[in-house]
């Protein structure tokens, strides 16, 4: 038996810089449908670059006309390309014609308690919809697999795991995956899982105009709220059952059930448990003053 040491694995594991390896391999784009893509490596590893190579590839082919997302741009970019900046998820509602940029989603709504089984269902709605303003080409980017909610990646075609490494000829050389499977069972023997090794469509020292890879943005779910409108709002949407007949508010526990049912049917992406609960804080708060 031949015990591989950490060394082995390392070069084993690793592309080749002195072979040219064939060109990243996108599939036909009927134009009924769009296509997604995952990016995931370490970070500094070439994600958004990987992300802008295939964005710029869209752009060349006539897919789109344009680029929508949450990296930096440089005013190189901003010159060259039709952009638009994805500051919140909900942003994702307004992008037509694009190819669609989204770095590191998982920051925004990945690991909250909050983060309900109706967020995940509008988040996939939203993503989905997308398809239908012409968005052919949804890129993700996170460091790992599960940075990605398990809805969307249902819809990743291809996943590309950044190398950080680029051929003699200066292009990219990603880790090719057309399964999530196959990708996790690369993460958990690299040597028994199957991908294959391509290179980009540009060349890195073209890509590097494109964006500022030192400048992180952060994504957001959504605007912050104005608690105050808000709170106006479902109490005017509730006005009819959230007071009993003397004026006063029903039980915290109604008022609870009531705040979801309104964030339910009035908001395409729900707000989190905790701004319902700053929203219940205001009206509460309103009820105290009058009583004083």
């Amino acid at each position: 038996m031949v015990v591989s040491t950490q060394e082995q694995l390392a070069v084993e594991n690793s592309p080749d810089t002195k072979k040219i390896y064939p060109t990243l391999y996108i599939p036909e784009i009927r134009e009924e449908d769009n296509i997604h893509i995952a990016f995931h490596g370490r970070g500094g590893g070439g994600k958004s670059t990987g992300a802008f190579d295939v964005a710029l590839w869209a752009i060349e082919h006539g897919l789109v006309s344009g680029l929508a997302t949450n990296l930096p741009l440089t005013e190189f970019c901003r010159q060259s390309l039709k952009t638009s900046v994805l500051q919140y998820i909900t942003d994702l509602e307004t992008t037509s014609d694009c190819v669609d940029i989204v770095d590191e989603m998982d920051r925004a709504v990945d690991g909250r308690k909050s983060m309900t089984d109706l967020f995940r269902d509008r988040l996939n709605r939203m993503v989905n919809d997308c398809r239908r303003r012409r968005n052919k080409v949804m890129l993700y980017t996170s460091i790992g697999g599960t940075g990605i909610d398990n809805r969307i990646r249902e819809c990743v075609r291809i996943i590309i795991g950044a190398t950080g490494e680029m051929d003699f000829e200066g292009y990219p050389i990603y880790r090719v995956f057309y399964s999530y499977e196959d990708y996790f069972n690369w993460r958990r023997d690299p040597l028994k899982a199957k991908y294959t090794f391509c290179r980009g469509f540009h060349k890195v020292e073209e890509l590097k105009k494109y964006f500022l890879s030192m400048t992180t943005v952060k994504l957001q779910a959504y605007p912050p709220l104005d608690l105050e409108k808000e709170a106006d709002l479902f109490s005017e949407w509730g006005k009819s059952f959230l007071f009993n007949e003397k004026g006063k508010l029903v039980p915290l526990e109604w008022l609870r059930i009531h705040v979801r049912t309104w964030n339910a049917e009035s908001h395409s992406l729900p707000y989190f448990e905790y701004d319902l609960e700053h929203i219940l804080s205001v009206v509460k708060a309103r009820q105290d003053r009058e009583v004083k």
